[in-house]
């Protein structure tokens, strides 16, 4: 909408509520069939007192603080690197949770192999009946 038209339905009384941005530059309308109205405002040191004049409600928001740069840039660095380290520390440790136990995630690729005896059962070869050709065949590898 322009400026113009906006004046104009301000001096009729069809506008009933006015917020400004923070800066002064931006409006936003309501007129009184609920309809929204944006508009950019020049700069009229007299539109304030003529929306007052017709009974508009006048909001202005308030400024918004902004956060250094800095911070900002530390806080994004140093939250992800203490969430890293913390999990690291606990990968490492080898404590229950994250990182250890039988399946934890650095463990991928530690042999879990073990030597394993085997047992004296006292049966000899000559003992074992069976094929004759299988007995010869077996009896290369023992020697």
């Amino acid at each position: 909408m322009r400026y113009s038209n906006f004046l104009n339905m301000v001096d009729k009384d069809l506008i009933q509520k006015a917020t400004f941005s923070s800066d002064g530059a931006k409006l936003l309308g309501v007129d009184k069939y609920g309809t929204l109205i944006k508009i950019d405002v020049p700069d009229d040191p007299g539109l304030l007192s003529q929306l007052v004049e017709h009974n508009v409600d006048v909001i202005v928001l308030p400024l918004e603080e902004s956060r250094s740069g800095v911070l900002d840039t530390a806080v994004s660095i140093f939250l992800p690197l203490t969430v890293f380290v913390a999990l690291l520390f606990l990968a490492r440790r080898g404590g229950v949770g994250v990182g250890g136990g039988p399946n934890a995630p650095l463990s991928f690729g530690r042999s879990k192999a073990q030597v394993q005896m085997i047992a004296q059962t006292g049966v000899n070869f000559d003992d074992v009946a069976g094929c004759e050709g299988a007995k010869l065949e077996l009896g290369e590898f023992e020697r």
